[in-house]
């Protein structure tokens, strides 16, 4: 018995002199958070194990490691950063490697995507009881915004779709085979539009991680309307029609207000009515691009009564206001209607429709009216819009012999755009936000019965909800902006004012030709190799 007794003492002496040893030359295994070993945060009711990028709230508290290398927890405050910017997390275990929103319930899930995630179990979506949302239009992130410039392509192989992806590479390929001289040419005009918008357009900057927070909040999967109206005016508060398919429902509806300021307005150009403004981020073509509001009342005119009756001889031929789809919501106040007129991809039929039956009925001299602001704006496009996306459009437009924009009139070459192809437009009307597949930016311009002036109150904001940023909008003024960008115009800031909203547009099914029997001519086939393989 002596002898197992010390035995067993030599152990346990051994044993404690090799734990303190390995405590000594081996690290404590820490959590992803540098918390206390093996202590997790905790994220009502949920062990939650975390290593993304955003502000996280759980129970109000979060891991942070201090100077001196101990870690604490400490409170974080509801109103650090900005709004929402938060991740949820309930009853679920969770392991988050991502940059984004992830919002899980009763789920075990690993997540390491950069996207939005909302997962939940068989049983969580069996307990819908079959309802389905209708599905709004798929999420524009930053890469697909800035891929093709500004141009929607689609990725189907179709003929249709193979010839808007000639097209978009053919202006890059004829620069490239262009004599040396007429490369020169081409470079000094691109750099001399390059200094014209570094003086005369106010660089924008949206705030920081703007897109993030729209994804967070989950606003690509809402129906999001902008209430640009002043604190004196009723808020607004627009009633979504339920779906055709009975089987489905709305999703939820959020409505961002200017007021309020969930939207960041610049400003620093309303005092200088020769400066507009540009968001053009980094290499990549410009994304907005604010006329100076001295050049843009000059080209369309001080006084655009003329273009307002002739707006509303075209919605007075209207049968009923025109829709956008069910992802695109159209709101009209004081029972006006909405109109989309111009060139269209037919439905249920090949080819492109040229003439809408409103416009037709309409008499000559507004029909003129409306052809003369067509050539107005593409003066303005030509002047302020960069140098390689003027090229693109052209030449797409040419290379496929595509459809604009036509009045019936005497003379050919004024009875025809040459590069917008319809116009929407709408009097004290405010959409949802959402994103067009078109060809080249869209051009939005606010219209009133009255003067124009150089110093003149905002009537309305277009409102840009991923970058988080709202373009104030005076009567006469013009916008250009990459139509893959989810935008909305807002409501008025007043309801006193009527105003008419426009927006030009050329879409993609133009230059494809809405005709999959057509196949790609020899000179077009080239151009799809080349796009194919860049």
């Amino acid at each position: 018995m002596p002898k197992t007794y010390h035995a067993r003492l030599i152990l346990v002496i051994l044993g404690v002199f090799c734990r303190e040893v390995l405590s000594i030359f081996i690290e404590p295994v820490m959590s992803p958070h540098d918390g206390p070993p093996n202590e997790h945060l905790h994220c009502s009711m949920s062990n939650h194990v975390c290593s993304s990028g955003g502000t996280e709230e759980m129970s109000n508290k979060w891991w942070f490691k201090s100077s001196d290398g101990s870690t604490a927890c400490q409170p974080v405050s509801h109103h650090d950063g900005p709004p929402n910017e938060h991740l949820h997390c309930s009853m679920s275990n969770h392991a988050c490697g991502s940059g984004g929103t992830e919002e899980c319930s009763m789920s075990n899930h690993a997540c390491n995507s950069g996207g939005t995630e909302e997962v939940s179990n068989n049983s969580g979506s069996k307990a819908v009881m079959g309802q389905q949302h209708v599905a709004l239009q798929r999420l524009q992130t930053q890469s697909t915004i800035l891929t093709n410039g500004v141009s929607h392509i689609p990725k189907s192989n179709t003929p249709s779709s193979n010839r808007q992806k000639a097209a978009v590479i053919k202006s890059v390929t004829t620069c490239r085979s262009s004599s040396n001289r007429s490369k020169q040419n081409k470079n000094i005009r691109a750099r001399k539009k390059a200094q014209k918008q570094v003086n005369a357009l106010l660089p924008v900057s949206p705030p920081l991680k703007s897109d993030t927070v729209y994804e967070k909040e989950g606003l690509s999967k809402k129906i999001v309307f902008v209430d640009g109206g002043s604190h004196f005016n009723p808020p607004i508060n627009p009633a979504v029609p339920p779906p055709k398919n009975k089987k489905k429902f709305n999703p939820p509806t959020r409505v961002l207000s200017v007021a309020l300021g969930e939207l960041v307005v610049p400003t620093h150009h309303l005092d200088d009515p020769t400066k507009g403004l540009i968001y053009k981020p980094g290499d990549n073509p410009s994304q907005i691009i604010l006329v100076p509001r001295i050049d843009a009342i000059n080209c369309i005119g001080k006084r655009t009564i003329p273009l307002c009756n002739a707006l509303d001889a075209v919605e007075e031929n209207l049968r009923t206001s025109q829709d956008r789809g069910v992802t695109k919501h159209v709101m009209c106040e004081d029972k006006h209607k909405y109109s989309c007129v111009g060139t269209q991809a037919c439905r249920g039929a090949t080819g492109i429709r040229t003439m809408h039956y409103a416009l037709e009925k309409t008499d000559p001299n507004s029909q003129k009216r409306i052809m003369k602001l067509f050539r107005q704006i593409e003066e303005l496009y030509a002047r302020f819009v960069d140098t390689d996306q003027i090229r693109l459009v052209k030449e797409a437009v040419d290379f496929v012999e595509a459809k604009t924009f036509s009045v019936p009139q005497e003379s050919a070459k004024k009875a025809k755009a040459t590069i917008y192809g319809a116009y929407a437009s709408g009097v004290n009307v405010y959409l949802s936000s959402h994103w067009d597949q078109d060809f080249t930016y869209c051009a939005t311009s606010i219209h009133q019965r009255k003067p124009y002036l150089e110093s003149q109150n905002v009537v309305a904001y277009f409102a840009f909800p991923r970058l988080g940023i709202a373009i104030p909008l005076r009567p006469g003024d013009n916008l250009f902006f990459n139509p893959k960008e989810p935008h909305c115009i807002s409501s008025r800031c007043s309801n006193k004012e009527d105003i008419y909203c426009v927006s030009l547009y050329l879409k993609s099914a133009n230059i494809g030709k809405n005709d999959n029997s057509t196949p790609l001519t020899h000179n077009q086939l080239p151009f799809l190799n080349q796009y194919n393989n860049k």
